[in-house]
């Protein structure tokens, strides 16, 4: 249960008191209950494949007394995973499952937060959880990796911008999309070229499509794929230094209404093992002053680009010591599964 309450006031000016403003005030309770069930299944065939399966339900009811919201949404969410390693060493799994996304509870409250006298971001207490069918498969032989992913979500989430030509003011809300596709083939690989040279490599296609409308506005077909590529080099140097190269690229690419420029940055570092258990780095990062983020969201009567730096570049230097025994056991996980609900209280509209 979350209570929220939002005051805001400003300054009358000529009599010096303040008054209310209601369109930037929000007060309201918020109750949320999940109850759920699981079973799982696991055996292994003579052919050497390995089954997971499970089963779980669940059922949710969400009520925030400000916006008059009170609902509730349960559904079964299977998942199976096939797996088997070959006789002359590849590793070759699949699985399905259907998954259940809840909006943070900041994107459902309808508070509204003013960046600027144009830009206004506020929640959306009809946004809907969205559900989605995963389709994975991975073969791994040596060092290589190939991913393949495709998935089919109903009510996407999706943080829109919204434009009244009348004031001139963007709004920046979520909403939900009836129907997305997405699809990622990946590449990864790692490799010892000398006694002195390691190579890890990541490649990445994505792809998306929607037909849906946004909002009121009939966006039409929304097609986008972007590449990803992240190489990071080791070099073992002279009296037990290492340095680390690390390159990233991402390609322009789209997603549903956002688009993204090309982004190119390198990190670079150099450590070394003091006293045993002591560690000294050496860390530049943003060599070339390049990790420049770059986004245009276009569609319908919207047409706005961005550009953020957070001055990234800059250069660090840490120290590292490990005291005690290596051989202590690691202290167990006190989680109680609820980390990606509690996650759920912050995210939203800002």
């Amino acid at each position: 249960m979350s209570n929220n309450n939002l005051v805001t006031q400003e300054n009358e000016g000529s009599s010096g008191s303040y008054a209310l403003d209601s369109s930037f005030s929000n007060s309201g309770n918020y109750a949320e209950h999940s109850y759920a069930g699981y079973a799982s299944y696991s055996t292994k065939f003579k052919l050497g494949w390995s089954l997971q399966t499970g089963l779980r339900y669940e059922q949710t009811y969400q009520e925030l007394v400000s916006s008059n919201l009170s609902r509730t949404y349960s559904g079964f969410f299977p998942s199976l995973s096939l797996s088997k390693t070959l006789p002359n060493g590849p590793k070759i799994s699949v699985s399905y499952a259907r998954k259940l996304a809840r909006p943070s509870l900041s994107a459902l409250v309808p508070y509204r937060y003013q960046s600027d006298p144009y830009l206004i971001s506020v929640g959306n207490p009809g946004l809907r959880p969205s559900f989605a069918h995963t389709l994975d498969a991975n073969v791994t032989l040596g060092g290589l990796t190939l991913s393949v992913n495709y998935s089919n979500t109903q009510d996407a989430i999706l943080n829109t911008v919204f434009f009244d030509p009348d004031t001139k003011i963007y709004t920046v809300s979520f909403t939900n999309l009836a129907q997305l596709h997405s699809e990622f083939v990946g590449l990864s690989w790692g490799h010892e070229w000398t006694k002195w040279w390691s190579m890890n490599w990541n490649g990445g296609l994505r792809g998306s499509q929607t037909q849906s409308p946004i909002g009121s506005y009939d966006a039409g077909l929304l097609t986008g794929y972007g590449l990803q590529i992240y190489l990071n080099n080791v070099f073992s140097l002279p009296k037990g230094y290492k340095a680390e190269l690390l390159l990233v690229y991402e390609s322009p690419s789209r997603s549903t209404i956002n688009q993204s420029k090309g982004l190119f940055f390198t990190f670079l570092s150099l450590n070394k093992t003091l006293f045993k258990d002591g560690n000294l780095k050496l860390i530049f990062r943003d060599v070339f002053h390049t990790q420049l983020y770059r986004y245009v969201v276009s569609y319908g009567n919207v047409s706005s680009s961005n550009q953020y730096y957070n001055d990234n570049q800059r250069i660090q230097l840490a120290f590292s010591y490990t005291f005690g025994k290596r051989t202590v056991k690691a202290a167990k996980d006190r989680s109680l599964g609820n980390d990606a609900e509690k996650n759920r209280m912050g995210g939203g509209v800002r």
